[in-house]
């Protein structure tokens, strides 16, 4: 039998400890008592690849990167790709607010750079 209120929360603070170190593989927490427990935050990008007459471009959720190419300019082939990591999520989910059938190959150049590093090249040589 339990005299205290303190004991009851040694108990149940080292039952919880019990848990957390028998599911510490999984990386779940599971509380004690009643306390429930948080869902995970989940970024939701609908879109993954933006295509219209004038450019395309692909978002990598694996690398987190941004590639694209002018399909109007068969000369030179544009092209681009983001450089670094950061910021890659926000330019993206800007590029996707802002695309539709008019947006040309530099004007989604523009956008990306507002966000990112971004490296645009020929591939023609």
């Amino acid at each position: 039998m339990l005299k205290s209120n303190y004991t009851k929360k040694y108990i149940q603070l080292i039952f919880f400890v019990y848990l957390y170190n028998e599911t510490k593989e999984q990386k779940v927490k599971i509380p004690y008592k009643n306390r429930a427990m948080k869902a995970p935050k989940i970024i939701a990008i609908p879109k993954t690849e933006l295509s219209n007459s004038f450019c395309t471009a692909k978002y990598n959720s694996v690398e987190n990167r941004i590639n694209g190419q002018d399909l109007k300019d068969q000369n030179n082939l544009p092209a681009f790709f983001t450089r670094k990591k950061r910021g890659v999520k926000k330019a993206w989910e800007a590029l996707v607010e802002v695309f539709d059938e008019n947006t040309t190959y530099s004007k989604a150049l523009n956008i990306l750079r507002g966000f990112t590093s971004v490296h645009d090249y020929c591939r023609m040589d």
